[in-house]
């Protein structure tokens, strides 16, 4: 077991680049808070959180990778930012996840994650693109008046209940092939704005 205060110790590190601390298969028994922090790259690969994980207003410096990690608490990643690449490919979020104005200044890739709660992305800013391939919501999911500069990918994405896109904006290829909403095509005209090609 690796304790919260151990893992912000590690994490507090100057972010240098190219470097990251090796976290990879941790198990967490307590909440991790680690608001309004700054933190230098790290690889939470298969990691286990049993607790909540609040990031609110951090900022990662470093590449953020996530990818099989799963979250037995609420995530909470409001008004946080990614400078580099974030990576929660494979992820399992068992309960609710708060991403309301995050902004990932990469890629943002949650390919093949599974929301079991819901999740809010409302106001997201995604410079890079924003990958939701074969990702399963399986409750309510906003994306009001986010924007989505580098495209927004949904290939096989599974929106199980309605999801909310109220002032979207795609900037960008808008992928929507074999997407499904409610247990229909997901249709571009579910957003607000598309500026790029749009692939059905």
């Amino acid at each position: 077991m690796t304790s919260a205060a151990s893992i912000y110790q590690r994490l507090a590190q100057p972010w240098k680049h190219g470097a990251y601390e090796d976290m990879r298969n941790i198990v967490c028994d307590d909440a991790l808070d680690l608001s309004d922090k700054k933190l230098c790259g790290v690889d939470f690969r298969g990691a286990y959180f049993k607790a909540p994980v609040i990031f609110s207003r951090a900022q990662f410096q470093g590449v953020s990778w996530f990818e099989g990690a799963v979250f037995e608490g609420d995530v909470y990643l409001d008004h946080a930012q990614f400078d580099n690449d974030a990576r929660f490919e494979h992820c399992h979020f068992k309960k609710n996840v708060h991403a309301n104005s995050a902004e990932f200044r990469g890629v943002a890739s949650f390919n093949h994650a599974l929301f079991d709660g819901t999740c809010d992305l409302s106001h997201v800013v995604s410079y890079g693109n924003f990958a939701l391939e074969n990702t399963r919501f399986s409750q309510k999911v906003s994306f009001d008046a986010a924007e989505f500069m580098g495209g927004l990918w949904c290939d096989h994405c599974d929106l199980t209940n309605p999801a909310s896109f109220s002032e979207s904006q795609v900037h960008g290829r808008l992928w929507l092939r074999d997407a499904r909403h409610t247990n229909q095509p997901l249709g571009a005209e579910a957003f607000n704005l598309a500026f790029g090609y749009i692939y059905m």
